[in-house]
Parts: structure tokens; C-alpha cells; sequence
């Protein structure tokens, strides 16, 4: 790849993680006396008087002297309850995220066909847009020259419409440096991923277990009379885990482990999975027989049963 005719250095501009942001203020909020809310979607505005006086949430009315929307492009929507409108818009884009690596990058690359950082953790985050013409089959081609300039690409062409929103079925992005596995998703309509969620009598039991199991580490926990959920995530640390912007695990109470549901509610991607079988066997849990082969596909999977009886599918991807 040949290197642009120009480029510009700007030393005194930069960029926040806006996940990592987020977590932070609410650490920092919370520290400060504030009570968090979670899982409790805000339906409206209570406008009264010609003043917000709340919200309307799944759980009642939430009074409120300030309302600040920090919604995302769910914004607009939220002030339109209200009477007020807002030009936001979502921007149609594919993003691409690697697993960790080492350091690479000191600062943002803006280029106009691609936009290109790292996060604290090591990610590397790549972004491109496409045309709102370029939806349907050749949206994700469309979008592939720019990202082979991260590395080589090979993007499965098997894709599947969802409304307006295009999602790669197979959207599994292989980069020959270090051979990094991506996920490539879409970024419009800011719809991510937010959590995984599982059920037990002993909320405290089992997030025990899937620290010993997995890895995961405690992040937050809401408590209530009668209702605790422990919110978990992948990190060395309690830090780090904190600050990881995947999708979470979330245990929540339920008055019976009793459960007859022998679907899968979490599918885990694991480098080792006999050392993981072996550790869930140790944690507590189970296996419902060993791993075995996934057809010729060179992958393995196996199914673990927590101590409460939820079903985890571990998969191994091939060895390459």
C-alpha cells in the first residue's frame, strides 16, 4: 500500500473509549453517593408545566429536578416524547475490533476511507462507512479494501437481512497479523450487544463459579430486598474487567434451579478446551459428555452445566 501524498500530525486532539468513559463515570458517580439503575429502560419524558419533570420507566415515574439524554440515537427519540426534536441520525458503518495485542498505535489514524485506533486494553478498532446504496449482499465487500489495509481480510459472503439492518451471518474477520480473530457487525442504529444472562437461587454461589471456571471477574452488583444481580466480565484484574467493553455475563436470582431449558444461554470461546472442561469439573459444575469434533470443521465443542443447571456451550476454534 502505497503512503498518502500528505499527512497531518495533530498532538493536541485525541479520543475517549466511550464505553470506558461510561463505566468510569458511573464508578466515579457511584463513589459520590449516586444510586445506579440498571436494565430499566426510560420510555418517556414527564413533561409538566412546560418542564421535565422525570422519566417513565418499565418500574413507574422517576421524579428528577435535572434530565440529562445520553441516549446515543436513541436520543431523538427520547426528546420527541417531550415535544422537542432532535436532527441526530444514525451513520450506516462496519466496525471491526481485534482481541488484544501489543502496542501500535499512539494516537488515532483518520483517513477517509478508514478510522483506525487502540484502546487501553490493546484492541485495535477499525471503522469504515458505506452508502446507504450498498446495502444488501455487497455492503460488506464494499466495505473490504479499506479494511485489508488493517491487514488481510477474508470476509464470509453469506449475509441475511434483518429489517433495514444487514448482519453478516458469518461475520468472521481473519488477520494474518498475529492472526487475530475480528468480529465485523454493524454500527448502525447503536445496536451492541449488552449482556448475557443466567439464573440462580445463589446469585453469590454462582458468580463464584464462573470465576473459578472462566476467569470472569465481579464488576458490579445490584441489590435489592430480595433480588440480587452480579454483573461479570472478562479481565486480569477487577480493573481491567471493568473497564472491558464487551458484552457482560449477568447472574440474577430465581427461585428455582429446577429448570427443564436445554438450550444454551451463553456460548463461550475457549483456546483450551480440555484444560476448561477440566476446570469447570473443578469449580463445581459438570460436562454433559466430553467435547467432540464439529463435523470436518476442525472445531470442538462441549456443553458445561453450571451448579445451577444453566447449559454453557464451549467452543474451540480450529487450530491453525
Amino acid at each position: 500500500m502505497a503512503p498518502p501524498e500528505f499527512a497531518l500530525h495533530v498532538v493536541d486532539e485525541g479520543a475517549v473509549e466511550p464505553l470506558t468513559a461510561a463505566h468510569g463515570l458511573v464508578v466515579a458517580a457511584k463513589d459520590l453517593g449516586a444510586k445506579v439503575i440498571t436494565h430499566t429502560p426510560v420510555r418517556s419524558l414527564d413533561l409538566c408545566a412546560g418542564r421535565i419533570r422525570g422519566v417513565d420507566t418499565d418500574i413507574g415515574r422517576l421524579d428528577a429536578d435535572w434530565v440529562v439524554l445520553a441516549a446515543g440515537v436513541e436520543t431523538a427519540a427520547l426528546s420527541a416524547t417531550a415535544g422537542v426534536a432532535l436532527p441526530l441520525n444514525a451513520s450506516p458503518a462496519l466496525l471491526v475490533v481485534t482481541k488484544p495485542c501489543g502496542k501500535l498505535l499512539n494516537g488515532l489514524v483518520m483517513a477517509p476511507e478508514i478510522h483506525l485506533r487502540q484502546t487501553v486494553e490493546g484492541r485495535l478498532v477499525a471503522s469504515t462507512d458505506f452508502e446507504e446504496s450498498n446495502r444488501g449482499e455487497e455492503w460488506s465487500f464494499s466495505c473490504a479494501p479499506s479494511l485489508r489495509r488493517v491487514g488481510h481480510a477474508i470476509i464470509a459472503p453469506n449475509t441475511k437481512h434483518f429489517g433495514e439492518l444487514a448482519m453478516n451471518r458469518a461475520a468472521k474477520i481473519l488477520i494474518a497479523a498475529g492472526a487475530a480473530l475480528m468480529l465485523a457487525g454493524t454500527a448502525q442504529a447503536g445496536v451492541t450487544l449488552n449482556a448475557g444472562r443466567v439464573g440462580a437461587e445463589d446469585v453469590a454461589a454462582l458468580a463464584k463459579f464462573y470465576e473459578s471456571a472462566f476467569g470472569l471477574q465481579e464488576v458490579n452488583r445490584l441489590e435489592f430486598p430480595g433480588m440480587l444481580e452480579i454483573m461479570m466480565n472478562f479481565g486480569d484484574t477487577v480493573a481491567a474487567a471493568r473497564t472491558n467493553p464487551n458484552a457482560q455475563i449477568v447472574i440474577m436470582h430465581r427461585d428455582s434451579n429446577s429448570i427443564k431449558d436445554p438450550v444454551p444461554h451463553l456460548i463461550l470461546n475457549v483456546t483450551d478446551i480440555a484444560a476448561t472442561s477440566a476446570a469447570v469439573k473443578a469449580a463445581g459444575g459438570s460436562m454433559d459428555g466430553e467435547p467432540r469434533a464439529f463435523g470436518k470443521s476442525g472445531m470442538m465443542i462441549g456443553i458445561a452445566v453450571d451448579p445451577a443447571g444453566n447449559r454453557v456451550e464451549l467452543i474451540q476454534q480450529p487450530k491453525r
